[in-house]
């Protein structure tokens, strides 16, 4: 099940999330890890970057990348 965004989304805050799912995806978190696989299945965990974290929020938010749910939030917050 995709997440639905806050009325009023930070993107600091999705920074963060996309650094913390990497940190977590490092430890091999279960969680992280079936999130990774569900939305990247071609990425390895192991070799995973930040651009990757922010792809599979991205993706888990419904957008297809990072820069569209960036610039959705942007509208948002203007």
């Amino acid at each position: 099940m995709r997440k639905k965004l806050p009325a009023r989304p930070n993107l600091e805050h999705l920074r963060s999330q996309a650094k913390t799912l990497l940190q977590k995806l490092r430890a091999a978190d279960p969680t992280a890890l079936e999130l990774l696989e569900k939305h990247l299945p071609q990425t390895d965990p192991a070799q995973a970057r930040l651009a990757d974290a922010q792809h599979a929020i991205a993706l888990d938010n419904g957008f297809a990348a990072w820069p569209g749910l960036a610039r959705h939030v942007e509208r948002l917050r203007a």
